[in-house]
């Protein structure tokens, strides 16, 4: 694609401001699958009167299984289609536009400035703006103020109310459909032969499939049936090293609804899988090479033999002899799971209540859905190099989404612990623990990655959240686990010496890290690009006496091979405690003693915390202040952090005493 690459520099100094800008893109409601649609980019603040537009950049993302970008048409006689510049690729269409003589254009308001043609494979698709990658430019070379952006979406028409197939073919054949190719709202029957959902999105209400047709989904690509199921054939899920396809049934299912399973697997990785299906064996799924168990009595790896069986709902670990087919074949209910933990007590906390849990699902489905009892909130999945973690809120196992056909770990935390996943919690997702996630406000990440290799790397994550404690906290911190070998590792400590992967605490305050370095060398650490918190991250390097700034440069240093607990502290000022824009409380200290007056005009009644910069609880009481009222607190000289909390709002304030 042609950059506007020069003219951008010049104008990315200035930002003017004039009407409201507004950047929107077009929604498509009842589309068909097998048709193009056109996608209108709708400007309004451009009305005569107004400075013109010279020029734009514009970003957009979509499912690339549900759209494949064609081309553009029905530009605007102004901005004519032989001025634009387009490219799309995995999902992402940008799109430049520069008016040949820098001539400034105005127009009415919700103008489309141009159409984006897609072929439409059927499901339903957001088109989401890149609100940062987006810029306008008017006619005095300066980036216009857009003060709202409106993503647009698309949705199938909900079909006939019943089409029935016949032959061998896509799903998006026309032809092979009595009715139509169905929509969400449409009972299909599939009568005779083999389809295959192969370029498109199937979507069905209640689906029958007759005794001796097959139903292929191949990789990437989905099948949604709305109602019910009833399989009387074979439903066969295809799978590449980069995806598989993915089927999901809402409604009730046969009990003995076949589904086969084809995944090629790598043997130049090891995989944590799981079977979505009935009575796997080792030997059955006719794939060569180790399989493993893990024991959380024993909190190790176990070897599973031929004749082992697979069980629904528990994960596995395969190191494959060759680059070859896994067969999972079975019966699949679609049903909601729920499973009793295995919980054995160790001499460390860290390495007891270890329990691996296989996707029960023929689709992805959201962690954050998980619901149990007695069982830490984090879970962790295995990438093929390194554990990914989510817990809830933050990490890098983004967006709690577990692949089909993946395990993750979770951790018990006493006997009769259990863990359950709705059937509603199923999503069709082919990011693989690749998708996209933008880091809250009150998240620091920080990665260490080799200095000639930065694909080689780690990630660690704090976050600030009031609710948590300096110590470990079972609903909010999550363990490291190892990575592979040959990966770097990045932790840090909680106030009881847990070294982790997710780090919560509720206040700005000094942080331990840790590493392993696979091979002697240069390594960087770095934090999130763009992290725009209060105050300082500030790294002190111990063995070098040297402080560095994250917020504004990386950190290399060089060291051995092996683990180092004790060689960096993080120094965290202000960072994740937000100014309130109308304060409860003011605090400080006369003559040694602490002082806390309401400055709010009203009764405040709450819970006050006070916290040492080691992130010990010294103090914590329920105070009721009337308005304008001191209350003195019992603490010594030193310097502090106040967390006070009431129904309405949460404060935290530093004191030097």
């Amino acid at each position: 694609m042609k950059k506007i690459i020069s003219f951008f520099i010049i104008a990315a100094f200035v930002v003017s401001s004039y009407s409201q800008i507004t950047v929107k893109l077009g929604s498509i409601a009842n589309a068909e699958p097998g048709t193009y649609i056109n996608v209108p980019l709708i400007l309004s603040g451009f009305e005569a009167g107004n400075p013109g537009m010279i020029g734009m950049e514009f970003y957009f993302t979509f499912p690339s299984s549900v759209l494949a970008f064609d081309s553009v048409a029905n530009a605007l006689a102004s901005a004519p289609a032989s001025q634009w510049f387009y490219n799309a690729n995995n999902g992402k269409l940008s799109a430049n536009w520069l008016e040949g003589g820098l001539a400034p254009i105005n127009f009415p308001n919700n103008t489309t400035l141009i159409e984006f043609v897609f072929f439409y494979n059927g499901g339903s698709a957001e088109l989401t703006i890149d609100t940062l990658a987006t810029t306008i430019i008017d006619e005095f070379s300066a980036s216009f103020t857009i003060e709202s952006f409106v993503d647009g979406t698309i949705t199938q028409g909900q079909g006939a109310l019943t089409s029935t197939w016949n032959g061998t073919g896509n799903w998006s054949n026309a032809s092979n459909w009595s009715n139509g190719i169905p929509g969400p709202g449409t009972d299909v029957i599939i009568n005779e032969g083999n389809v295959e959902v192969d370029g498109s999105v199937a979507l069905c209400n209640n689906l029958q499939i007759n005794a001796n047709c097959t139903v292929v989904i191949k990789p990437g690509f989905s099948l949604t049936a709305v109602g019910n199921t009833n399989n009387l054939g074979t439903i066969i899920l295809i799978g590449d090293l980069a995806a598989t396809g993915s089927l999901k049934m809402e409604g009730t299912t046969n009990d003995q609804s076949k589904v086969e399973v084809r995944k090629l697997l790598s043997n130049a990785k090891t995989y944590h899988l799981a079977t979505p299906v009935q009575n796997v064996t080792v030997a059955s799924t006719q794939l060569s090479g180790d399989y493993f168990a893990f024991n959380e009595s024993q909190n190790n790896w176990q070897s599973l033999a031929s004749a082992n069986s697979l069980n629904l709902g528990d994960g596995f670990e395969i190191r494959p002899s060759n680059t070859d087919t896994l067969h999972l074949i079975g019966n699949y209910s679609s049903s909601a799971f729920t499973k009793i933990l295995s919980f054995t007590s160790q001499a460390s906390a860290d390495l007891e209540g270890w329990n691996l849990i296989g996707n029960p699902f023929t689709s992805a489905f959201n962690a954050n859905d998980i619901s149990g009892s007695s069982i830490y909130k984090a879970i962790y999945a295995w990438n093929g190099t390194r554990y990914l973690t989510w817990n809830g809120y933050t990490g890098n196992l983004v967006n709690g989404i577990i692949p089909s056909l993946s395990s993750f770990f979770v951790k018990s935390v006493g006997s009769g612990a259990s863990i359950s996943i709705p059937k509603t919690s199923c999503l069709h997702d082919f990011s693989y623990f690749n998708g996209q996630y933008s880091i809250p406000s009150n998240v620091l990440k920080l990665t260490l990655a080799n200095f000639e290799n930065a694909t080689n790397f780690d990630e660690t994550y704090i976050q600030f959240n009031p609710e948590s404690t300096p110590n470990l906290d079972q609903n909010h911190d999550a363990f490291k686990l190892s990575n592979h070998v040959s990966y770097p590792e990045l932790f840090s400590f909680s106030s009881d010496n847990s070294a982790l992967a997710i780090n919560s605490l509720p206040f700005a305050t000094s942080v331990d890290l840790g590493y392993k370095a696979p091979a002697e060398g240069f390594y960087t650490i770095s934090i999130n690009s763009g992290y725009t918190g209060s105050g300082i991250a500030l790294l002190k390097d111990k063995e070098l006496n040297v402080e560095k700034d994250l917020k504004t440069e990386n950190y290399t240093f060089s060291t051995v091979a092996g683990e180092f607990n004790d060689r960096f502290e993080l120094f965290l000022s202000g960072v994740g405690i937000e100014d309130m824009a109308a304060p409860l409380i003011k605090v400080w200290g006369n003559n040694q003693v602490a002082y806390i007056q309401n400055i709010s005009g009203k009764q405040q009644s709450g819970l006050l915390s006070v916290y040492d910069l080691s992130g010990r609880q010294v103090h914590t009481e329920s105070i009721d202040l009337q308005s304008s009222e001191l209350y003195s607190l019992p603490v010594k000289h030193g310097a502090y952090i106040l967390n006070f909390e009431c129904k309405s709002a949460k404060q935290a304030l530093k004191l030097i005493l």
